[in-house]
């Protein structure tokens, strides 16, 4: 054992202290009354020990003592207990029975050697406490994560760790195969289970689209592992709700080989499709649980069809004109008025007249009303417009100087079609104003979906609204126009019947189009998203949610996706979890991660789940708001991921012992691991200071001098 003395004080304390018991010494030279030269001395002894004390205190001096010790060399034996150790074909045995026998010699022979050995069972995490001797462990945990046993280990027993034996087939199904960081013990490892693979093939990974279009081919891809078949054929099938619809006939050329297809897959109807890639191998196969991997997608209106109603030609019907025939998806039909009491079709000219009935205009997607003093001043008219919007379909109204939200008698008629209602007598205000993100712009769908609240916060001013009306009683209205210190809603979106309806009440917006390139952009994209918002039925969701799969097995991890499109998340994404049909509610929630490398793009990952059907829900929450994603579902079947491939993987071990100075050797070689550990002892310090502030006899000793002191003064007769 080693005694040290540590000090702490600087040049002003050391003066402070000589002082003290300086003047401790002269204070007693003459007393009043005069005592004997004995008294004084006894006086002068017990203030001088009490500021001594004080100054001490002050110093704070401190006893540290360093104890080395010398500990037994640990050995870890890290022993994996993930169902593909079940497996019988260790001599007859089952691969952990070969592993617990291993385990118990090399607990013996390392305890020959004067070392101490821990045997941790784990499939991801190790067991929080050691299996003690003689005992068993049973082969059932669905995932073997190796590097992430190793990394938790690591963490446990931190620098005093001499060796760690890793008994495992080396079969990863969950976490890195990759190095995991820097290597803290030599890692030896030993090899349980055939080493040849048996034939079978499986759908290793579908890739498509999540989004298609009637009409419009999408390449669906896939790759295809096939195992011992070489010199034979796979069939490759593309399902569609389980009708086969496309399949090829791919040749296996190598013992081990992926094989990449690509279909092109041409939605026919509208919805949402389940597409299923199947290979069938010509040659019997012992596992076909892994032979198809499924994936559903969102089918859409190949193009969206437009009826854009003016008055006469302006920048309006121009730019729409422009935005529809630069879209590879819209499809426009523009219908202007004639000095007459006609329409015509522009371009072309070709006499047009409103449809009589709403199945009339149910050909278009999105009617746009923009000036028009006659048209909508027939009742016949209006009740065709309300019935194709009650019916499904969508309308849009931009506000100009004639349009029917600006008189009173068409704003009566249209009131049904209108996101807007009376709040005075409708007309046209002529006065500046800004347009700005509203409070409801916060979680609404259609503001999230085109993410440009501060661009156009930044466009030049509307110098006209449309006054004496506000959003009606559950519109959405996530823009204001803000002029003179009030503010007025610019933008109103509500639903009516099976449609969506919708007004812009300050004009011209062509105005930002005019206003430079950035004003183009925010032009376009407000009323080219506004167009496909309304004319898709709002279904372009402003947060969607895809799990990478549609079945699981026992033991996979759940991959997620959350997308917010070509915009940054407002805040942050939370996910919620649950099993189907329970109507306990949430089983779990988590957190997505933004992806570095896609923007708008945010990832989560669940563990393994119990076998079940499970539905899950992404929910993008801004201050205020709530804003959730369609839901997912996926389901988890029992069959375990770790009897999926039950090859040896010495190949991988061979590596992870090869990276931390390890070896990989075979069971008849045990004994070798032994040899080559360094089993020397581990030194380790331990340090204990002792300080005389935190003693409670120094501050009795200090209170003891200065009291004594005190009494013999008043007993001696002294002031």
């Amino acid at each position: 054992m080693h005694i040290d003395f540590a000090m702490r004080f600087d040049i002003w304390t050391a003066v402070l202290g000589a002082g003290l018991v300086a003047l401790s010494i002269a204070a007693y030279r003459r007393t009043a009354p005069p005592l004997p030269a004995g008294r004084r001395a006894v006086l002068r002894a017990l203030r001088a020990a009490g500021f001594t004390l004080l100054v001490l205190l002050v110093v704070n001096p401190a006893i540290v003592t360093t104890r080395t010790e010398t500990r037994r060399p640990l050995v870890l034996v890290l022993l994996d207990r993930s169902r593909s150790m079940g497996i019988r074909d260790a001599g007859g045995r089952g691969r952990i029975d070969a592993a617990l026998e291993d385990a118990a010699h090399l607990r013996r022979e390392f305890s020959r050697r004067r070392a101490d050995v821990l045997v941790l069972p784990f499939a991801g995490t190790p067991a929080p406490a050691p299996l003690p001797a003689d005992s068993v462990v049973a082969p059932d945990r669905d995932g073997t994560d190796i590097r992430g046993a190793l990394d938790a280990v690591r963490d446990r027993y931190p620098g005093g760790v001499a060796a760690v034996v890793l008994l495992s087939d080396g079969r990863v199904t969950r976490g890195m195969v990759s190095s995991g960081g820097a290597a803290f013990a030599p890692v030896f490892a030993v090899g349980y289970g055939d080493t040849a693979r048996s034939a079978d093939v499986s759908v290793e990974e579908v890739v498509a689209d999540r989004v298609a279009y009637r009409g419009t081919a999408v390449p669906v891809e896939a790759v295809v592992r096939a195992e011992g078949y070489r010199g034979s054929a796979v069939e490759v099938r593309l399902l569609e709700d389980g009708r086969s619809i496309r399949s090829t006939v791919l040749s296996v050329r190598r013992d081990s080989e992926l094989l990449g297809v690509a279909f092109d897959y041409v939605p026919g109807r509208e919805g949402t499709r389940l597409l299923t890639i199947e290979a069938v191998p010509a040659r019997a196969e012992r596992d076909r649980d892994n032979n198809s991997e499924s994936i559903r997608i969102d089918v859409r209106k190949e193009r969206i069809r437009l009826l854009y109603v003016d008055q006469r030609a302006d920048w309006n019907s121009a730019f729409i004109r422009d935005l529809a025939g630069r879209s590879k998806r819209l499809e426009g039909e523009i219908a202007l008025g004639t000095a007459g009491s006609g329409f015509v079709l522009d371009p072309g000219g070709t006499p047009w007249t409103f449809p009589q009935t709403a199945a009339g205009l149910a050909r278009y997607d999105l009617v746009i009303v923009s000036d028009d003093a006659r048209l909508f001043a027939a009742r016949e008219n209006v009740e065709t417009l309300v019935r194709y919007v009650e019916e499904g379909g969508s309308v849009l109204f931009l506000a100009d100087e004639e349009s029917p939200m600006a008189r009173d008698a068409s704003f009566g008629l249209l009131e049904r079609a209108l996101p807007v209602r009376r709040a005075g007598t409708p007309r046209v205000v002529y006065a500046e104003g800004f347009v700005k993100p509203s409070t409801d712009a916060a979680g609404d769908r259609f503001a999230a979906t085109l993410g440009l609240e501060r661009a156009i916060a930044s466009m030049p001013p509307l110098p006209a609204r449309i006054g004496g009306v506000v959003p009606s009683a559950g519109a959405a209205a996530p823009f204001s126009l803000e002029s003179g210190g009030a503010a007025g809603a610019f933008l109103a979106i509500d639903r009516r019947g099976d449609g969506l309806t919708a007004a812009v009440l300050g004009f011209p917006l062509w105005r930002w189009k005019l206003a430079g390139g950035e004003g183009a952009r925010v032009y376009e994209a407000f009323l080219g998203g506004l167009v496909q918002y309304l004319a898709e039925g709002a279904k372009s969701p402003a947060l969607a949610l895809d799990a990478d799969r549609t079945v699981y097995r026992s033991g996979d991890r759940v991959r997620l996706t959350a997308s917010t499109g070509d915009r940054e998340a407002s805040g942050t994404i939370r996910g919620e979890l649950g099993r189907a049909g329970d109507a306990s509610g949430v089983a779990r929630t988590f957190l997505f991660e933004p992806d570095i490398r896609r923007r708008g793009v945010h990832r989560a990952v669940l563990d393994a789940l119990p076998p079940g059907s499970y539905t899950v829900v992404a929910f993008e929450a801004p201050p205020g708001a709530d804003a959730a994603s369609s839901p997912a579902a996926f389901s988890v079947e029992p069959l375990s991921v770790e009897l999926l491939d039950i090859s040896r993987d010495g190949a991988f071990l061979a590596r992870i012992a090869g990276e931390t100075g390890g070896a990989y050797v075979e069971r008849a070689a045990l004994d070798s691991i032994v040899a080559a550990c360094d089993l020397s002892g581990r030194s380790v310090e331990h340090r204990r200071t002792r300080e005389l502030r935190g003693s409670m006899l120094a501050f009795f000793g200090l209170v003891a001098f200065l009291g004594a002191e005190w009494i013999a003064r008043k007993a001696w007769g002294l002031v």
